[in-house]
């Protein structure tokens, strides 16, 4: 399977207000998006574990460089385990694809573990993702599938941010 550019860099951060104030300022990223997840759809899994926790992301750029800022409450997750580590770092690089259960095999049969994954529903998509890597304290890839309808993925961050903004999966924060 083929995977194209970088998607987004993730940034994991403990308030997300300074942060985005922060980046915006130092890469001159006048708006922010917040996803939105639709009520009692978020099911997320740390190695294999159902977790209790709020994941809030933030979602901004400029020209085709975007950054994802990740804000974390509740249940120890892969983003606190790397808070805890590491403190405020860029915590992964993500692709899209259109087949994760494809891209998880893939990826397994080269010696890469699922850490952690998630679905969830916002403004009509389903979106599922999982982060992988050889070692949790190691490189981290996200990948993340987002399907419309059945037979329906779209990708393009950018694109996604405003027709988001308009379906409600996301919501402009700045």
């Amino acid at each position: 399977m083929k995977y194209g550019k970088i998607n987004h860099v993730g940034i994991v951060v403990k308030d997300w207000n300074e942060a985005t104030d922060r980046y915006g300022k130092l890469f001159g990223i006048k708006h922010w998006y917040e996803i939105v997840t639709d009520e009692g759809t978020f099911d997320l899994k740390y190695h294999g574990e159902k977790k209790d926790c709020k994941v809030r992301i933030f979602y901004g750029g400029k020209g085709t460089t975007k950054l994802e800022i990740i804000e974390t409450q509740g249940e120890k997750n892969i983003y606190d385990y790397f808070y805890e580590k590491r403190g405020e770092a860029a915590h992964h690089l993500m692709y899209m694809t259109k087949d994760l259960d494809r891209t998880i095999k893939e990826f397994s049969e080269n010696g890469y573990k699922v850490f952690q994954n998630a679905t969830f529903s916002s403004g009509g998509a389903k979106i599922r993702y999982a982060y992988m890597g050889k070692d949790e304290d190691g490189l981290i890839f996200e990948f993340v599938e987002c399907s419309l309808t059945k037979h329906i993925k779209k990708g393009d961050m950018p694109f996604e941010m405003q027709i988001g903004a308009l379906t409600g999966s996301y919501k402009k924060v700045k």
